[in-house]
Parts: structure tokens; C-alpha cells; sequence
């Protein structure tokens, strides 16, 4: 199956909180969607965190910037490394709920959206 959706999230330096998000990410089906993560961070808590899932799960991509790009250049990064045709933006202390990523690809299949 082809992956129709990225969902790309700029970091800095909140691992916890990356966490709970890649926590119900992962339990949907990953061959329909791509993680994509672009970090920011000051210290390498995200970059140990992500690289504990990346071991299992190889729809994660992860970029650690050489240096802080700030919010808005991250932004446009992590969208210039998407290779997919839809991309959901999430930022790294944003909630998700279980479901979101498959409710998603339903609403993409269903109304093919140009935008």
C-alpha cells in the first residue's frame, strides 16, 4: 500500500511530550502514513527518544538540525522532506487521539482533496 499522509512534527526539546504522541501513532496501521520528525532541540533527548521507536517502526524518518532553525524555517523543512501527497502538521506538545490517523486517511479517500 502506498502512503498517502505524512505527519510531519518540528521539535525542541520536549521528548515527554513527543512521546505520548508516537505512543498512539504507532498503534494504527503505519503502512498507510509516514512520520516525519525535525528537531530543533538544544540536547539529544528527542534524538534518543525517536531513535527507540525508529528501531521498530520504519516509517519514521528523523532530522536533527546542525542548528536551531526556530519554528517557521523548521516548518518549511519538514514540508520540502514530505513525500507524500497530504501532510498533517502536528506540533511536538500537541494531543492525538486514537483513530486519528485512520480517520484521516478515510475523510482523504473519501472526498480526494486538492488541497
Amino acid at each position: 500500500m502506498t502512503k498517502q499522509l505524512t505527519v510531519a512534527i518540528p521539535c525542541y526539546n520536549r521528548p515527554k511530550k513527543l512521546d505520548k504522541i508516537l505512543n498512539v501513532l504507532l498503534k494504527e496501521d503505519t503502512s498507510t502514513f509516514s512520520i516525519l520528525i525535525s528537531d530543533d532541540s538544544t540536547d539529544n533527548g528527542v534524538k534518543e527518544l525517536v531513535g527507540k521507536y525508529i528501531v521498530n517502526h520504519e516509517n519514521i524518518t528523523y532530522k536533527k538540525n546542525i542548528v536551531n532553525l526556530g519554528f517557521s524555517k523548521n516548518v518549511s523543512e519538514l514540508y520540502k522532506l514530505t513525500q507524500t501527497k497530504y501532510v498533517w502538521f502536528l506540533c511536538d506538545d500537541d494531543s492525538v487521539f486514537p483513530g486519528c490517523v485512520s480517520s484521516i486517511i478515510d475523510e482523504i479517500n473519501k472526498y480526494k482533496p486538492s488541497v
